[in-house]
């Protein structure tokens, strides 16, 4: 099964920029540049490294695919076994890196994990082709 998890609270750092270059609100400018990303401007633009941290402080780090970015948060899919998910359930909270060399940006987002309930959890799944079902 797999398990959305969806960071709830975003703090926005953006260097080098001009704070009248940027969207008050950090989704909407994380969403803009989104945009430009998947224009074909980055090969990757869902690629994120997700960072976590184990019950005795090591930090882990992965990287992950977006799966969705709005008010709500940050959504991405896992297990809900495996490193990942009891790294999340022992310490729900992580970061994200977007690295996005082609716009000469890279966004950190930081905050609280929640999973999602089993009908989003479920329709993410079905959602996937066979063979990626499978391999899940």
């Amino acid at each position: 099964m797999s398990l959305l998890a969806r960071i709830v609270s975003v703090r926005g750092v953006f260097f080098g920029l001009r704070a009248e270059q940027l969207d008050p609100d950090p989704i909407r400018q994380f969403q803009r540049w989104f945009r430009l990303a998947r224009r074909g401007r980055c090969p990757w633009p869902t690629s994120v490294c997700l960072a976590t941290v184990a019950p005795d402080g090591t930090p882990s780090a992965r990287m992950m695919l977006l799966k969705g970015a709005d008010e709500q948060g940050f959504s991405f899919f896992t297990h809900y076994v495996g490193r990942k998910a009891r790294e999340l359930d022992a310490c729900p909270r992580a970061a994200l890196v977007f690295h996005w060399i082609e716009l000469l940006r890279q966004v950190r987002v930081e905050g609280r994990v929640e999973k999602l309930g089993p009908e989003e959890s479920d329709a993410y799944f079905a959602s996937r082709a066979r063979l990626s079902q499978i391999g899940a």
